[in-house]
């Protein structure tokens, strides 16, 4: 396998390499983009390169999939990196050391510690390399780009894209979405036309974990491969897509048949049709339906061969442990000038299961609503998500669970410096019997609710602007059954205000606020309050700015005071020349609430750090 990804790799950079020609000769009008993703091993090269020309093709191969991670990829056409630079680098290192003292017996970091990192890069042509390092008292780390140990790529050209290597990709929600393949895809996107096909290894054999007589942590697993297909005509607007994916374990891929009896080699075919509507130009219609035929143990006994079941054995094997399920959901909106509403239908049949897709929740049925508008120019919108849910469709499990929510948001701005938001939210849950007779002590039904409202206010002018801003919430969970309700039912609720203002002449910038938070829980009720208030001055220019901020907490359980946390921390930051600058911060705390320790204590704090650009 090993040597086949690096022949695709080879070809691929021959590919490249003409196509950078091609290009070079015709201009900007058939311009090629390439999706790479860092994942192959330096040592794969090293094992299975012998030709100097192929090793040089492999390494820029390589380099390309670790460069073009999380970048953006649009930036790297042959005619845009022909505009980039050759070669760039910079980075920063930073040294700083801290001392620590605590007048309790505890120690929440050591007294003295120190550290060097840095994060230098290069860049060719537009291409980054990142490099990350950290050496201090407790350890080292170092990150690149170059530690991946798989490879993929997806290159692409118009309307025709390449998937090659270690690859995921999404044809619909219930068939094919997101599972990592180790093979081949491909999709095609000429015109009106919607086609996709792919073909791979979803997990490699596992054999069992013998070391442990049988309890080791090595669950062994069956060769799966899987493929699929899509074929579909239309737009993002107008579509309709037919789906097929068929998965299978391959039975001799383990030499012993493993001793959990839940392990066994599966077989799985899907099919879904997809479609989405739109009908004026603003109303649509969306559904995406998948049917499963899954077979648990290709070993168990077979059924009676007859001339029918032998045109079914060619696509999946069935038997005794052979079933079908289906899961899909059905979705209709509006898009209107002032907002959109969106109503959607969901269902999945119990033990529904596809290869192509990772675990899905089965035997549940949900409907949801979205509304979102909009108002008095933008002044005022409305936004909600609204919900049923219920499981135990097939009236197999122990009990019923049922879920409602709603959850309501409104934004009001009467004139352009004020601005406020509330919000409301229900969430309930209640479960029921099902196959068994549940006791009135362990049934429940609770209801979470919760409220919260923000106000911003700006007022003030450019010289001296000032801002005010109030929340508070309460959050409020209350449980109907009287033998639990006890140690279920809590409430939780929070206030504050904060005042900004800056005196822009003089570079000074104040801070102050206040709040408020209650925690009543199991009969209890614990209450803190605190102020904070903060200064920070700029000098020289913005090069020198000095900081300080004070807290301020008290601790309340029931009407009892408990005690205060006091905390001051001062911090001075300085830059000189363009390239260098340091930072001194020392912070005092006194805590006598006896929470961290059994009596009170003093804490000190000091840190120093330079840091050099380059």
């Amino acid at each position: 396998m090993n040597i086949l990804i690096v022949q695709i790799c080879y070809l691929a950079s021959e590919i490249l390499q003409n196509v950078i020609n091609l290009s070079q000769n015709i201009g900007n009008k058939k311009s090629v983009c390439f999706y790479l993703y860092p994942t192959l091993g330096f040592t794969q090269i090293l094992q299975s390169v012998i030709h100097p020309r192929r090793f040089i093709s492999l390494a820029f191969i390589w380099l390309s999939f670790a460069l073009l991670q999380a970048q953006d990829l649009e930036r790297y056409t042959p005619g845009k990196i022909r505009s980039q630079k050759p070669f760039e680098a910079g980075g920063g290192i930073s040294l700083g050391a801290g001392f620590y003292r605590s007048s309790a017996n505890i120690s929440r970091m050591a007294p003295w510690n120190w550290f060097v990192s840095g994060s230098p890069w290069v860049r060719i042509y537009g291409f980054n390399i990142p490099f990350t390092f950290t050496y201090s008292e407790t350890g080292r780390s170092l990150t690149h780009p170059f530690h991946y140990q798989f490879t993929g790529a997806s290159p692409s050209y118009k309307w025709a894209t390449a998937h090659l290597g270690y690859r995921s990709m999404s044809f619909s929600d219930y068939t094919v979405s997101g599972v990592v393949f180790n093979g081949a895809g491909v999709e095609l996107r000429p015109g009106k036309l919607r086609l996709g096909a792919f073909y791979g290894i979803f997990n490699p054999a596992v054999a069992p974990d013998t070391n442990n007589a049988g309890f080791g942590v090595i669950l062994p697993a069956y060769k799966r491969i899987g493929y699929g297909t899509r074929v579909g005509i239309g737009s993002e607007r107008n579509y309709f897509d037919l789906i097929f994916f068929h998965g299978k374990d391959d039975p001799a891929s383990l030499e012993k048949l493993p001793e959990n009896n839940k392990i066994r080699p599966a077989d799985n075919v899907t099919l879904s049709p997809r479609f989405r509507f739109t009908l004026f130009k603003r109303w649509f219609w969306e559904a995406d339906v998948a049917l499963s035929l899954f077979t648990r143990n290709v070993l168990n006994d077979t059924l009676p061969e007859t001339e029918i079941l032998n045109k079914v054995y060619r696509l999946i094997r069935v038997n005794t442990t052979s079933y079908g399920a289906f899961a899909g959901h059905l979705g209709t909106g509006l898009n209107l000038k002032f907002g959109n509403l969106f109503l959607r239908a969901r269902q999945v049949s119990s033990d529904y299961q596809s290869m192509g897709i990772n675990l899905l929740q089965d035997d549940i049925r949900e409907y949801t609503a979205n509304p979102a508008f909009h108002l008095f120019k933008g002044r005022a919108s409305f936004s909600g998500s609204y919900g049923f849910y219920t499981d135990n469709l097939s009236a197999k499990r122990a009990n019923t669970t049922i879920r409602k929510i709603y959850n309501t948001n409104l934004n009001l701005q009467p004139f352009k410096r004020l601005n406020l938001n509330l919000g409301y939210n229900n969430f309930g849950t209640t479960r029921s019997n099902g196959l068994v007779q549940m006791n009135d002590s362990i049934t429940f039904s609770i209801i979470n609710e919760s409220y919260s409202g923000n106000l911003n206010l700006s007022i003030g002018n450019m010289k001296r602007p000032l801002s005010l801003s109030l929340f508070a919430q309460q959050q409020e969970a209350s449980d109907r059954n009287i033998f639990t309700r006890l140690y279920n039912n809590n409430k939780v609720t929070n206030a504050g205000a904060s005042l900004n203002y800056r005196f822009t002449k003089i570079q000074l910038q104040c801070n102050g606020g206040a709040s408020y938070a209650s925690f009543f829980a199991g009969g209890r009720t614990i209450r803190t309050e605190s102020l904070q208030a903060a200064l920070r001055k700029q000098m020289a220019s913005g090069k020198l700015s000095l900081g300080t901020n004070l807290s301020y907490t008290r601790r309340y359980q029931e009407q009892l005071l408990q005690g205060y946390v006091l905390s001051v921390n001062m911090q001075l930051q300085c830059s000189f020349g363009k390239r260098h600058s340091i930072m001194m911060q020392g912070r005092l705390m006194r805590n006598n609430t006896g929470i961290i320790s059994n009596n009170a204590f003093t804490e000190q704090r000091a840190a120093f750090q330079y840091a050099f650009r380059f």
